[in-house]
């Protein structure tokens, strides 16, 4: 194994491990229901969801947001990245990427079964949810997304200024995917918020467990008969 990997897998695992005791405390704290964690989710959730329940247009928006970035549909844009990396050539990252998703979202299932925490009950809800609430699902998935396409950007954008510019996009858009839970009224903060780190440690731990950057090639010995 070469040093520039194992720098790259120690990095991801240090990442992953942070990634998992954050999340950890956030589900103990959530299971454990403190006041003071049900008045901070309903102080920072009450406000943002009756806003968007009495402004037409916003709640549309919200709701648009809500439909588009469904983790099928996100599992969906996955699939089909890959398929185009297989297409020239970089069957790890395709695999790599896959295995991200899929765990991501098989692993916020198995949470939510685990939890059961119920969904907020909002006066006068702007939108409607089955299932249970922790952590969200749609947070879980777009930092998924987001890990994936930055890994991405690393690996094919050419220069520091596209990288940086595909990061930040990444990043706004998981925060706007998880802002777009709370002004629905559908998670509370906290749901988010481990949505978001679980699909941060996610991707960490996958990086750190799989290398998707391609193989380099052995070069070929050729034997010079005498």
């Amino acid at each position: 194994m070469s040093d520039d990997l194992t720098r790259r897998r120690t990095s991801a695992l240090v990442g992953a491990g942070a990634g998992a005791v954050a999340f950890g405390l956030i589900a103990w704290v959530v299971q454990a229901g403190p006041h003071w964690l049900r008045s901070l989710d309903h102080g920072l959730g009450a406000g943002p969801e009756r806003y968007t329940a009495s402004h037409p247009w916003l709640l549309h928006l919200a709701k648009t947001v809500a439909a588009l970035t469904q983790p099928d549909y996100l599992v969906g844009l996955v699939l089909v990245v890959a398929g185009l990396l297989a297409l020239i050539g970089h069957w790890r990252t395709a695999v790599w990427a896959l295995v991200v998703i899929e765990v991501a979202r098989w692993g916020y299932f198995g949470l939510k079964a685990v939890f059961e925490r119920p969904r907020p009950h909002w006066s006068h809800p702007a939108a409607h949810a089955g299932g249970w609430s922790f952590p969200s699902g749609h947070a879980t998935a777009s930092a998924a997304l987001a890990g994936i396409a930055i890994v991405l950007a690393i690996m094919f954008c050419p220069t520091r200024q596209q990288r940086a510019r595909v990061i930040t996009t990444a990043v706004v858009v998981a925060a706007s995917v998880g802002l777009d839970r709370i002004l629905l009224g559908v998670h509370y903060p906290s749901d988010v918020l481990a949505g978001l780190v679980l699909g941060a440690t996610v991707t960490l731990l996958t990086l750190a467990v799989f290398d998707p950057l391609p193989r380099p090639r052995r070069p070929h010995r050729t034997s010079i008969a005498p």
